[in-house]
């Protein structure tokens, strides 16, 4: 029996070898512990690292986006200024700003020329004229002159009252409360006045208000969720997408407002880390734009992978804490000691080998390093840090200086544009021939720079990159002074704007193209007026003549000749289709998308203004024709009630309408087929048929009755029209 024992135990078991394999399997479970902690703590780490650049990417867009509405701000409140400083020089309002009043006839002119000013723009409320001397306050309102305290509007009271410098040349957002007959006013008011030379305001003032819902509209027309906000200074709230926003937006203002520390432009996370709250804080005008969203809404997707990293951290703790248990039990436990020489026993007696870690090694081989992970999430943050460089001295932002792009490229530089779908196409494509190259987005466009031995080799990587990627490519002329950057920028993308009207077939526009263009604009406000006028006549094919005429012109302008005349040209058909409350107008009441680069073939262009040409001369012609229908009626109805009167005549019955004698004419021969005289005489000449045969009055008497002042005239025109004299006529003799 011990021989056999023996041949099966080849390795004999002892307490020696339990012992040093229970410590193997030990130190393997420390060290799974250890792993597994270092990777619950990386994994962590990582997940805010996503997190951190996820809400940088986010917050980044979300300033680009407060940039443009703060810059839309800024134009809009000089719009205002300046239609404020015309109207303040005025000689109405100087009238009005006088000490020793004004007369009752000018009041009337006074109020008829504040009407004016007032409906002359479609976005003004009310105009408030303030005489400082006399303290009294002059509107637009139902009361034309009230002393100030007596004025109803609580906002322009507060505001001619307490007249701030601050609040010189901004929006100030008012709200007067309602009443049971009345609903809430909200409205925005712009305050102007002259300062002393000490900055201390000069009596008088001028105030106009604006509506809000206008102000709201066309500074979130780029926004139309309803997360966005903008506070001022004291934390009110000036524009908001959602009511809702001004109670939740405090408490972010409050952090804002009193951290010092805060940059000027980030994000700030909610308690629960559930809400995120976006912000930027303007440099001029100290405005504080705040979008306030959930993460979920924001990013779903980033929001559902940190749930399952949750999760899966959840997952490893667990199993961490299943290990220290283990461990634990591997080293106060010493009847585990016995189940693992139970089972070295039991492999030995079958003479297999243990190769569950091996296994695992090959795996973690198999496995990309986590260190060259790390690498790779380094060096894309270094790339997207010199995109961001790239992209401010495009704008302007910082000045043009090739050392912080690039570390081993040499001039000349080349810079180029690419209507690519996306960033990571472009990096495939260029990587590998330029790996120096950057590329960062703007205006919807991917500009990318590198450096290029000669002018061949950046012709080349542009065609390449056109054929590759399947899209259009303008490039620059190459160049040594990087100061030059921003102007071959703007060359390209003004290029870029003019798309409309380049070779649909040119894959690779040069920057040169832009030099055939011309920036003098030829068309005039002659030929919209001529334009408007075929519109009206309902001239269809006169007018599409026009327009083809001022378009043939568009092809040779730059961009802003080229935006001008086609915004202007949009502007008449809208105007003339607004009077026709035609369906054809958008809610903005405009026919094209906002920007040019929303079209993609001018032919869009085409169909759309051939269609309101043809529903406008359809309208016109339409009313032209009822139009001569109801005036050739009324002229006929004149002529059968007075054709007795011997001074009635064409000339007469025109001056009557106050119309032009030829053009009434017209319109009656084309209503009915003869001339107004015609109509008169003929009238005339039936009743003397009548009175012919039916009295006995002499003929003279008759043709003096119906309206014939001259006696020889009336025997030549009755023979003219009947064919017999009127004795005859009245004898009854045929006409033969």
């Amino acid at each position: 029996m011990g021989k056999t024992t023996d041949r099966f135990l080849p390795f004999p078991v002892s307490d020696r070898k339990l012992t040093g394999t229970l410590k193997r399997q030990f130190r393997y479970i420390l060290a799974g512990v250890l792993t597994l902690a270092l990777a619950v703590s990386l994994l962590f780490s990582m997940t805010r690292f996503f997190e951190q650049i996820t809400y940088d990417a986010i917050s980044d867009s979300n300033r680009d986006f407060a940039v443009s509405v703060n810059a839309m701000t800024e134009t809009l409140n000089s719009s205002m200024v300046n239609f404020e400083r015309q109207l303040f020089y005025s000689n109405t309002i100087s009238t009005l700003f006088r000490k020793d009043g004004f007369t009752e006839a000018e009041k009337s002119y006074i109020m008829k020329d504040l009407n004016s000013s007032l409906n002359a723009a479609d976005f003004t409320e009310a105009i408030y004229v303030y005489n400082g001397y006399t303290d009294t306050v002059y509107s637009t309102g139902p009361f034309f002159a009230r002393k100030l305290e007596d004025v109803n509007a609580i906002p322009i009271r507060d505001l001619l009252s307490d007249r701030s410098v601050d609040q010189r040349f901004h929006a100030v957002y008012c709200h007067e409360d309602g009443d049971e007959e009345h609903s809430d006013h909200n409205y925005y008011a712009f305050i102007f006045y002259e300062l002393y030379p000490d900055r201390t305001p000069k009596p008088n003032a001028l105030v106009v208000t604006i509506h809000d819902d206008w102000y709201q509209n066309f500074l979130l027309l780029a926004n139309p969720s309803s997360d966005f906000i903008v506070l001022d200074l004291a934390g009110n709230p000036l524009l908001y997408a959602d009511e809702a926003l001004c109670a939740s937006s405090q408490p972010y203002y409050k952090q804002i407002h009193e951290d010092t520390e805060n940059p000027p432009s980030g994000y700030i996370l909610g308690k629960n880390r559930n809400e995120i709250c976006l912000y930027y804080e303007s440099p001029d005008s100290g405005h504080i734009y705040l979008r306030i969203t959930s993460i979920r809404e924001l990013v779903p997707r980033f929001y559902r992978f940190r749930q399952i990293t949750t999760r899966i951290i959840i997952g490893l703790s667990f199993l961490f804490g299943a290990l220290l248990l283990a461990l634990l039990f591997y080293s106060f436990l010493p009847m585990l000691r016995m189940k693992d020489a139970i089972r070295q026993i039991d492999s030995c007696l079958t003479g297999e080998p243990e190769t569950d870690s091996a296994l695992k090694a090959t795996a973690n081989e198999e496995t990309l390093p986590l260190k060259k992970q790390l690498e790779n999430v380094v060096s894309k943050s270094e790339r997207t840090s010199l995109e961001q460089i790239l992209y401010d001295m495009l704008l302007e932002k910082r000045p043009a200086d090739a050392d912080r792009l690039f570390k081993t490229a040499v001039p000349p530089y080349g810079l180029m544009l690419i209507q690519a779908h996306h960033r990571s196409d472009i990096y495939r494509a260029a990587l590998q021939e330029h790996p120096e190259i950057l590329i960062t987005k703007s205006d919807n466009i991917y500009a990318c720079i590198a450096s290029y031995a000669f002018p061949d080799a950046q012709n080349a990587f542009a065609k390449q990159l056109a054929d590759t990627l399947e899209c259009r490519v303008f490039v620059s002329t190459l160049f040594s002074d990087f100061q030059e950057l921003t102007s071959h920028f703007g060359n390209l993308r003004e290029l870029h704007r003019l798309a409309l009207v380049l070779d649909a077939a040119q894959t690779v526009v040069m920057e040169t193209e832009l030099e055939k263009k011309t920036a003098e604009n030829s068309v005039s406000t002659k030929d919209f007026t001529e334009l408007t006028a075929r519109l009206k006549a309902g001239k269809l094919e006169s007018s599409l003549a026009k327009w083809q005429e001022i378009r043939d012109r568009l092809y040779t302008y730059r961009y802003d000749s080229f935006q001008y005349i086609l915004n202007r040209t949009e502007d008449t058909i809208c105007r003339i289709l607004k009077d026709l409350h035609s369906d054809l107008l958008t809610e903005e009441e405009r026919l094209l998308p906002e920007h040019v680069e929303q079209i993609s073939d001018f032919s869009e262009i085409d169909r759309t203004f051939e269609k309101a040409f043809a529903v406008i001369c359809e309208n016109y012609s339409e009313k032209k024709a009822q139009k001569y229908s109801n005036l050739a009626q009324k002229v006929k109805e004149i002529v059968e009630q007075e054709y007795h009167d011997p001074e009635l005549n064409a000339q007469s019955i025109a001056d009557r309408l106050q119309l032009n004698n030829a053009y009434l004419g017209r319109m009656f021969r084309s209503a009915y087929g003869h001339s107004i005289n015609d109509c008169i005489n003929t009238c005339r000449l039936e009743e003397s048929k009548t009175l012919l045969r039916n009295s006995q009055e002499s003929i003279d008497s008759i043709a003096r009755n119906v309206g014939f002042s001259n006696v020889k005239y009336y025997y030549v025109l009755f023979k003219k029209y009947t064919g017999q004299t009127p004795a005859a006529h009245r004898s009854g003799e045929e006409t033969i």
